[in-house]
């Protein structure tokens, strides 16, 4: 099992990652450089994963048929959660995006869904003849929950070749786990999540080996 508490800001996240100059930041002008820190995109403030393998302990006489199929099974599993992306908002003016201003109501909702993520009542357009106040980052987005299951069982076949019999199953309790919201002040989808990750999905292979 591991835990990790992480914290990443900066002015950009990669290379080729220019924020300041989408936010109309000039050289050498008067421009305050914080106003343009924040969590970078690869930012998630937690992640705990665990691990874990089992040994079927029944029917491992392989005296009949029975022991032979049920028996010998070993069992693995990563259970995976993670705090969501931290996104900030903006809005479409006629000189490009710029971000949005915050209102200073609350964000959190008591009650949120895919249909409105945040309060998106505190937050609006900023006017073209300035800068949004918005914060990088003011928005945290769905965090990840998510089980995947393994199970493998080894067949001994004449001479020294074996068969192993392999499932997969991904998101085995099929847990809805969203997408981020648009967080777009200008978009009729605006707090709203339109896709979610993938669903359970299950794989089944054999290996033969000699």
């Amino acid at each position: 099992m591991s835990y990790t508490l992480s914290k990443a800001t900066g002015l950009g996240s990669g290379n080729g990652d220019n924020p300041l100059a989408a936010e109309g930041f000039v050289p050498g002008s008067v421009d305050d450089l914080d106003f343009f820190v924040g969590p970078t995109t690869y930012d998630r403030r937690h992640a705990l994963i665990t691990t874990f393998t089992y040994q079927v302990p029944f029917f491992r006489g392989d005296a009949n048929l029975a022991e032979a199929v049920l028996g010998g099974w070993e069992l693995s599993g990563k259970v995976r959660w993670q705090s969501g992306q931290y996104l900030t908002p903006t809005g479409n003016t006629s000189i490009g995006t710029r971000r949005a201003d915050y209102l200073g109501a609350a964000i959190s909702l008591d009650s949120r869904d895919e249909n409105e993520w945040f309060n998106t009542a505190a937050f609006a357009a900023a006017p073209e003849g300035r800068r949004g106040n918005a914060p990088i980052g003011l928005i945290e987005g769905p965090h990840w929950y998510q089980w995947d299951l393994s199970g493998r069982k080894n067949f001994n076949l004449p001479g020294r070749a074996t068969l192993q019999f392999r499932a997969d199953v991904f998101n085995v309790f099929n847990r809805l786990n969203l997408n981020n919201p648009n967080v777009t002040v200008t978009a009729a989808e605006f707090g709203r999540i339109s896709s979610a990750r993938i669903p359970r999905q299950t794989q089944l292979s054999f290996r033969l080996s000699f």
